[in-house]
C-alpha cells in the first residue's frame, strides 16, 4: 500500500492492489464465511447476526435478454406474462434462498416451479451463448455483456425492476491493516 497526496481536497488516498473473485452471491457468502474474502459485493438482504453490509448509491437494473429471432424481440418492453411460458435462463442467485433475486421473482408473479426454468448460469457470457443458439430468454443484469452487433437484443422489462448492491464483510472479522483503510474508505465515501 502506498500512500499518495490527493491535489483535490487535500486528502490522502492509499493505493490498494485489489483481487477482484467473480461469483455468484452464494459463492461470494460461502467465501466471506470461510475468511477466503474479506468483502463481498451482493445483493438482498443478509443475515444482519452474520454480516454488516454498506448499501451502495447504485441500483442495478434486470433486463430480458433474447435472440434476435425470438418473437419477443419486436417487443420494446418485455411484460412479467410474455415470460410466462418462455423457456428461461435464471441466474442461479434469485434461485438460492440466501441471495437476491425477490425482486425477479416477484416481477414475474409465479412460484419458480410454474415457470419454464430451462437452465441457471453463474457466467452471464455462458447464458449469452444459449440465447444466441434460441435455448431460452435471460434474466440478467444490464450491461454486463455487450449485445451491440450481436444475435441477441436486449428488452426492459415493464414495470422496470433494479435490484440494490452492497458491500458485506462478516462481523467480528479481523482485518488487516489495508482492508481496515479499505472499510473507512468505503464507510466515508458512502455513509
Amino acid at each position: 500500500m502506498h500512500k499518495v497526496n490527493s491535489p483535490q481536497k487535500n486528502i490522502t488516498c492509499f493505493r490498494l492492489n485489489l483481487d477482484i473473485i467473480s461469483g455468484d452471491g452464494e459463492t461470494t457468502l460461502h467465501r466471506l464465511d470461510r475468511g477466503l474474502i474479506d468483502f463481498g459485493y451482493v445483493y438482498g438482504d443478509l443475515d444482519p447476526a452474520k454480516y454488516h453490509q454498506l448499501s451502495l448509491p447504485a441500483r442495478d437494473r434486470w433486463v430480458v435478454l433474447m435472440n434476435n429471432q425470438d418473437e419477443l424481440a419486436q417487443n420494446e418492453t418485455i411484460s412479467p406474462t410474455d415470460l410466462h411460458n418462455q423457456p428461461l435462463l435464471i441466474s442461479r442467485q434469485p434461485l438460492s434462498p440466501s441471495t437476491h433475486g425477490d425482486e425477479l421473482l416477484n416481477w414475474l408473479g409465479k412460484p419458480p416451479e410454474e415457470l419454464h426454468i430451462a437452465g441457471s448460469y453463474t457466467l452471464l457470457y455462458n447464458a449469452s451463448l444459449m440465447v444466441r443458439e434460441g435455448l431460452g430468454c435471460v434474466l440478467a443484469f444490464e450491461n454486463i455483456i455487450n449485445t451491440k452487433g450481436s444475435d441477441i437484443c436486449c428488452r426492459p422489462p415493464k414495470p422496470e425492476i433494479f435490484a440494490q448492491p452492497f458491500i458485506a464483510w462478516k462481523k467480528n472479522q479481523v482485518f488487516s491493516k489495508a482492508s481496515q483503510k479499505f472499510l473507512e474508505a468505503l464507510k466515508n465515501s458512502f455513509l
